[in-house]
């Protein structure tokens, strides 16, 4: 404390900025005769509505009116009357204001932002450069230093701390308005409506004061004004001073609080006994590097992530979304993390019209941008500012989730994004896809119903918090909760998905907030095949009970950036959070449970399954790269204990291309066998090729292939289904750089790729690259590729901060897309 005070004794920054004297274009018009000093009690929100304002510009928007900007409406400036020379005379008035940003963000963990880093380019010349916006995070104390004209007196000057948050008038009782008077506040211990100002020194012109917001906070973006006055001078007219600090103070959740309800308790937190890593905040508060889980359970995409939570303006913009959230309606409802994360899942997608990315799943993405040529939040955020609210084209599930992870790290929310492996869009709940087949006469095996779907996968999120909405036993509700920024039905009348505890889903407690018995549907829906035979109505012909959530994964909590390599040491399993084990007593009770509670039965546990005469299945041998030959093989093995011989009308083989939500097919190709005859317990085999000719120009993002076999059994009128998902492996883009370079100094990326196919050229080329150190760089178009020939490109690039940095690359384009590739870079000062 010694050390601080002699600091703020010799500190040239405590001086301040020169105060802004009144100049008559100011206003615009003659100077009106003054009311005298308004004396609304301390408690009334208009307080000081007619103090003369003095001091330096605002060095940046107001955050309503970058409300208003990207609402697209207009917003005036409200009218303001400054102070001039003679105001300032004879009254105790603020020189300067020292916000300790280098101590007080550091311990603060704040140091990160990079808020004011090209405010510069913008500023006069003849201007100061602006310092920094000051950012806290809530129950955790700052300093704040005065410089004033005169040593402040006790019984001779009143001095007030003003921090008001919203664009409307401010009130206290609504969490939004604080006002902290300087002569009350020598107790250390007082405390006005949770927040709490000790005044540590006072001397020498100057005040050492120490502010700390209570850990309910409401969370956004607070104007910090000083009012000042001489008391027992008599002048007829005069007012009081207002100094506004021309910057905002935004104040976050904090995870290292443990009494802000985010807390990560690491006795409580399973991630904290994670090998190698000790710390979970490290990774969902700090980690700005990552990667999204995409594919299929048993071959699993790793793609790279720029996460750039600490990226400039995505702390601002990510404010703005969260009072988007709540129509712009500043209140206290901006500090509970449950209706605030709650709120950000309606704002990340477009679908009601209000959100930051427009979702798109089949068709051609012409008019905006493909989503798996994504890598980074950053690009997309900034899109959404410039283009004044205007939502981004393209995203799906994997954007969204990456995109609210992004927006929850800044605002000091512990956020991951969580891969579901098979998932279920069951709106109705009763855990059951249903598919349904008949025998044409005419056409053979038709499919006739297929309700609701599986996913290959789905992204969601989960944020640490407690719950005390939520009953504390038996059961402990806190912790890990589940948020779907793609809603896909929706949640009291709006869409909306979670929170929902872990806890919750894994329990089948579905009658608990928010949304639990949809998501316990997307892990735990079986998928019953049924026919429909001429007077006999339906009958089962396959189950499985089990087909949805088979793998649920993140990041595993190591606190670094991903740099590319083998991802089964990156994935961290998390199923047996969310699940029983498969078969267990566990699992059956669950299950009764979550039927009873939202009052459905299966249709599926009431019907026999019938029996089948010939097993069918389809086997690959192994994963092949796009652009070469990919075989399959269909093995029927006759398992009739009745008849020694059976006849296969017709055995349908076709394969397609489809996108991972299992809509928007395009046949490749189609084999059929007739009047095939098995004998008891022969084995029939059958291969097919696909070659690159069938499928070089249908290719849908991901690459993935399903393979469907049909056959009925003339003997029985019982028809047989097999099927099996495949895709092929994307290649990846080279990258070779120096393995180390300086801060603000360009260094060469060298990028390489190389066409696998051999008769079909890759065309619409376009290559972008990002990283957390170095911005993002806007796309570069690049000419088509031959076939078997190989691209390459040197692209500059310079880090504006130092530290271990990540550089993502996505190469996309119309024939193969999602191409991408990483790689780290060390950068010094």
């Amino acid at each position: 404390m010694i050390n601080l005070l002699l600091m703020l004794q010799n500190s040239h920054e405590l001086r301040g900025k020169k105060v802004r004297p009144f100049k008559k274009e100011d206003l615009g018009f003659r100077w009106p005769d003054m009311p005298p000093a308004d004396i609304t009690p301390r408690t009334s929100p208009k307080i000081r509505l007619n103090a003369l304002r003095y001091g330096p510009e605002r060095t940046s928007e107001y955050p309503w009116e970058r409300d208003m900007r990207l609402r697209r409406r207009g917003h005036p400036r409200p009218f303001e009357v400054h102070a001039r020379d003679k105001d300032l005379r004879d009254n105790l008035y603020v020189m300067g204001v020292n916000l300790f940003l280098d101590r007080t963000l550091q311990e603060h963990h704040t140091d990160r932002f990079m808020l004011n880093k090209t405010r510069s380019d913008h500023v006069d010349e003849n201007k100061e450069e602006p310092e920094p916006d000051l950012i806290v995070r809530r129950g955790q104390p700052f300093i704040i230093g005065l410089s004033l004209n005169e040593t402040f007196n006790r019984g001779k000057h009143d001095l007030q701390l003003s921090f008001s948050t919203g664009s409307d008038r401010p009130d206290p009782a609504d969490g939004t308005w604080v006002l902290l008077d300087v002569k009350d506040e020598f107790d250390k211990h007082k405390k006005v409506h949770g927040w709490r100002m000790y005044v540590i020194r006072s001397s020498n012109k100057s005040m050492v004061l120490e502010v700390t917001t209570p850990p309910t906070c409401t969370i956004g973006e607070w104007v910090l004004s000083i009012f000042s006055t001489t008391l027992g001078i008599y002048v007829p007219a005069k007012r009081e001073l207002r100094y506004e600090h021309p910057g905002d103070i935004a104040v976050l959740f904090n995870p290292w609080n443990p009494a802000d309800q985010v807390y990560i308790d690491r006795v409580v937190c399973p991630e904290a006994g994670v090998r190698g890593h000790t710390d979970p905040i490290d990774e969902y508060g700090l980690n700005d590097c990552g990667i999204i889980f995409l594919g299929r359970a048993d071959k699993v995409l790793a793609k790279p992530w720029n996460f750039g939570q600490f990226d400039e303006d995505i702390l601002k913009i990510s404010l703005h979304l969260l009072r988007k959230a709540f129509n712009f309606e500043v209140s206290s409802q901006l500090s509970d993390p449950v209706l605030v994360c709650r709120g950000l899942t309606k704002v990340i997608n477009n679908i009601d019209g209000t959100g930051v990315m427009t979702g798109k799943y089949r068709g051609t993405f012409a008019d905006g941008i493909r989503p798996t040529a994504w890598i980074g939040s950053p690009r997309i955020l900034k899109m959404y500012n410039m283009q004044n609210g205007i939502p981004v084209k393209y995203g799906q599930p994997w954007v969204f989730s990456a995109v609210f992870t992004t927006v929850c790290r800044a605002l000091g929310l512990p956020c991951r994004s969580v891969t579901n492996f098979v998932s279920a869009h069951d709106p109705d709940r009763n855990l059951s896809i249903d598919k349904g087949y008949t025998i044409d006469p005419f056409n053979g095996v038709q499919k006739v119903v297929d309700t609701h779907a599986l996913w290959d996968f789905h992204v969601w999120n989960e944020v640490w918090m407690k719950r005390p909405d939520l009953p504390e036993k038996p059961d402990n509700l806190s912790g890990w909760q589940v948020l779907d920024p793609t809603p896909q039905e929706p949640s009291g009348h709006i869409y909306v998905c979670g929170p929902s505890s872990v806890t919750a889903v894994r329990k089948g407690l579905c009658d608990l907030p928010y949304d639990t018995a949809f998501i316990f549907a997307e892990l735990n829906a079986g998928r019953t095949i049924w026919q429909r035979r001429p007077g006999v109505n339906w009958i089962k012909i396959k189950e499985d009970s089990n087909i949805a959530g088979k793998l649920i994964i993140t990041k595993y909590p190591d606190g670094h950036p991903y740099t590319g390599g083998d991802t089964a040491s990156i994935k961290y399993d998390l199923t047996l959070l969310y699940k029983f084990p498969t078969g267990s007593e566990e699992s059956e009770i669950v299950m009764r449970n979550a039927l009873r509670s939202v009052k459905v039965q299966r249709l599926s546990e009431k019907a026999e399954l019938a029996k089948q005469d010939i097993v069918m299945d389809i086997v690959s041998d192994r994963a092949e790269m796009v652009g070469s030959d990919v075989y399959f093989t269909i093995k029927l093995t006759n398992i009739s204990r009745q008849n020694d011989e059976v006849t296969i009308g017709d055995l349908v083989i076709t394969v397609t291309s489809h996108v991972y939500t299992g809509g928007d097919t395009t046949p490749l190709k189609k084999i059929v066998y007739n009047n095939l005859l098995l004998k008891y317990r022969q084995v029939l085999s059958y291969q097919l090729r696909v070659s690159p000719a069938d499928y070089d120009l249908n290719l849908k993002p991901l690459l993935l292939f399903e393979v469907e076999a049909t056959a009925n059994v003339k003997e029985t009128g019982t028809i047989v289904i097999a099927t099996l998902d495949y895709s092929l492996t994307l290649p990846t883009v080279g990258i070779q750089t120096q393995s180390h370079c300086k801060m603000n100094e360009p260094t060469d990326v060298h990028l390489t790729l190389r066409n696998p196919f051999h008769d079909t050229w890759l065309t619409f080329c376009v290559v972008s690259i990002e990283g957390n150190l170095f911005g993002t760089p806007p796309p570069i178009t690049q000419p088509n590729l031959k076939p078997r020939d190989r691209w390459h490109i040197t692209i500059p690039l310079t880090a504006r901060k130092a530290g271990t940095g990540t550089i993502f690359v996505s190469f996309e384009c119309k024939e193969i897309p999602g191409i991408h590739g990483v790689t780290k870079l060390q950068v010094y000062e």
